[in-house]
């Protein structure tokens, strides 16, 4: 199996991607928001710089919106895997092919779609996207674009919230949360219901004992 070795590290701040020759601006959003899923599913408090993009295969630096052009040209659906590797973040990629993990990928993508249940995981946008301490605004048709191309990585869990009254009024529909299984982040929820957070967290724990 042929694979693609890429390290990257995503500087902090707003997003912005430019379109790239032969690529829409929805499949380098897409590929922008697999990175952050990635991200998500390393465990908390991982070291990483956090002021440059390296791409491996090229032996040179290289800006954000050129490591998503480089998944984004590559075929789907496909499958990536994330570690830290001297404090740089190292993503592995292949093609999804026949197997468990197509059959996996492809039962995902219907329950996502709301084949059976009817209703989709989310049908209003734009959406506020939040996991591995970045954010991202897309379209529906993206966050769609992004779990039927890329495979969901292991760990992770996709949580739909409401919008708050403040992104409501920036023209915000929803809030997705991309988190760690098992490792939500606090500081991911809004003021209002970091309460209601901290609460289940009470119950979960109580429940455990």
């Amino acid at each position: 199996m042929k694979f693609v070795r890429i390290a990257c590290l995503i500087a902090l701040g707003g997003v912005h991607v430019t379109r790239a020759q032969g690529l829409d601006s929805s499949a380098l959003l897409a590929a922008r928001l697999h990175v952050l899923a990635l991200r998500a599913s390393l465990p908390p408090g991982v070291k990483m710089d956090q002021d440059k993009v390296v791409i491996h295969s090229r032996s040179r630096t290289a800006s954000e919106a050129e490591a998503a052009e480089i998944l984004a040209r590559m075929p789907k659906p496909l499958r990536c895997r994330a570690v830290v590797d001297a404090e740089v973040l190292s993503i592995e990629c292949d093609v999804l092919s026949a197997g468990d993990s197509a059959m996996v990928h492809s039962r995902r993508v219907r329950d996502l779609d709301g084949e059976k249940s009817g209703r989709p995981l989310i049908d209003v946008g734009p959406i506020l996207v939040e996991g591995g301490g970045r954010t991202l605004t897309v379209e529906v048709a993206v966050f769609r674009e992004w779990y039927r191309d890329y495979y969901l990585p292991d760990l992770v869990s996709v949580s739909v919230f409401d919008a708050t009254t403040d992104e409501l009024a920036r023209g915000l529909k929803a809030r997705i949360v991309i988190s760690r299984t098992g490792e939500v982040d606090r500081d991911a929820f809004p003021a209002e219901l970091k309460g209601i957070f901290d609460a289940m967290r009470r119950e979960t724990d109580a429940g455990g004992r």
